[in-house]
């Protein structure tokens, strides 16, 4: 017997945000179908387990991102807290603004994530988890995307339901993101929004060939007279993702062989054993490298890690989506790059996080605040042997003024209780993926 639209619903949530529920979830909506579809079944999910007297009462916000591309977005926005309004939901619209700097779809879609996050942290903490309105069929068009480029495994692995679960989001400071629709097709979400009488906004900018996603959707009707129709597709993505996980297994048993940690946030992978090992495991630990360093929520193209590996055996450093490579007595240091975190600068109040990965408490400094050490720095300081020193300038130090007080494991360290997120440790986060 095929389960109905709300009772997978509710099934999902069940595996995806177990009891004890949070108080709070928020949803992001845009107008849309998936996302209004999304709302309409979180609105009856919340409804019922306000009746179950083991999770209690569970309050839903709903949260639009008018990105003020469109002179109609601000309308629609109010459409969307219209609706929400009438299924009881609060609602809050968020305004952000494109700096025309890189892909504009790219950065509106990272600009969503972390401005509801960082909303979030300021003014409602007790949000639990966030949901947002992917389906079978995004998951398709994003397999196609991806095949496009050329992205092996990874890339091409089908995007997760939890992406970081409750306990590291909660670690990194952040609401777990969800995707409880990911199973549903737009078809059927957009009839039983028919079938209540709720209209969603068809966004323009959904028949602009422009957007390689616009031109994906489109292929796809004649690849399904072939047989790559959206099951075939998000089939494969989910043999891909099953791949993933054992390639990730693989690449944590020889981990410890291949890459220490020398200080938090440094990088020695030895070269000799990495060349040792199958060219898939070894950009995937550099990959793994990386995003501990970032925090970025993708991995670098494969092309682009293919390149920094190329660069490591030849004897050259190189930079990555803010990650700067060296490298010294066959090894490879990893760093944060410089460039990337120059301008980054929080108190140090051991609660404000620097760079996402980082708090520090200075001990009896009053106002000192956190930020990178820099180049004109090192000579004064007395850095550890077989380290490049260049590896020292983006690490974090603590400042009054112009100056310098004390550097975490460096210098005074007396002076300063610093903490690195756990999810930025390379070993133990290295089977979160």
């Amino acid at each position: 017997m095929q389960l109905s639209l709300s009772d997978k619903f509710h099934s999902e949530m069940a595996r995806l945000c177990p009891a004890p529920l949070p108080p709070v979830l928020a949803i992001m909506v845009s107008g849309g179908s998936d996302s209004l579809a999304l709302m309409m079944l979180a609105h009856d999910w919340a409804a019922e387990m306000r009746q179950d007297p083991d999770n209690g009462p569970v309050t839903l916000i709903a949260i639009t991102v008018d990105h003020g591309l469109r002179p109609e977005s601000a309308a629609e926005a109010e459409g969307v807290a219209k609706i929400a309004h009438d299924l009881g939901i609060d609602h809050v619209t968020l305004q952000w603004k494109w700096d025309g700097v890189g892909n504009l779809q790219a950065a509106a879609r990272a600009a969503r994530y972390s401005l509801v996050q960082e909303w979030r942290r300021r003014k409602r903490p007790e949000i639990g988890a966030i949901l947002v309105g992917h389906t079978r069929d995004d998951q398709a068009e994003t397999f196609l995307m991806r095949l496009s480029r050329g992205s092996g495994v990874e890339g091409l692995a089908a995007m997760k339901a939890l992406p970081l679960s409750h306990k590291a989001a909660d670690a990194a400071g952040a609401a777990p993101v969800i995707r409880p629709i990911l199973w549903a097709s737009r078809a059927d979400l957009r009839a039983a929004l028919q079938a209540r009488g709720m209209q969603w906004i068809d966004d323009p900018s959904n028949d602009n060939e422009d957007y390689l996603r616009v031109r994906t959707r489109k292929a796809m009707r004649d690849l399904a007279e072939i047989g790559l129709d959206v099951d075939t597709l998000t089939r494969t993505a989910d043999h891909m993702a099953r791949a993933s996980v054992a390639l990730w297994a693989r690449a944590a048993d020889v981990a410890r062989d291949v890459v220490t940690e020398p200080y938090p946030g440094i990088l020695r992978f030895d070269l000799t054993r990495l060349e040792r090992i199958e060219e898939e495991t070894q950009l995937r630990l550099l990959a793994h490298g990386i995003g501990c360093l970032t925090q970025a929520p993708y991995r670098p193209r494969l092309s682009s890690l293919e390149a920094l590996a190329e660069a490591a055996y030849a004897g050259r450093g190189a930079t990555l989506q803010g990650a700067q490579s060296f490298v010294q007595d066959d090894a490879l240091i990893l760093v944060r790059e410089l460039r990337a975190v120059a301008d980054y600068e929080c108190p140090a109040d051991g609660a404000s996080a620097w760079d996402g990965r980082w708090r520090i408490k200075g001990r009896r400094l009053g106002e000192a605040v956190i930020r990178p050490l820099g180049a004109q720095s090192l000579a004064a300081l007395e850095l550890p042997k077989g380290l490049p020193k260049a590896a020292f300038q983006s690490y974090p130090a603590l400042w009054a003024g112009q100056a310098l007080v004390a550097v975490p494991y460096l210098a005074r360290e007396g002076l300063c209780a610093p903490q690195y997120d756990p999810s930025a440790e390379f070993h133990r986060s290295i089977l979160s993926h």
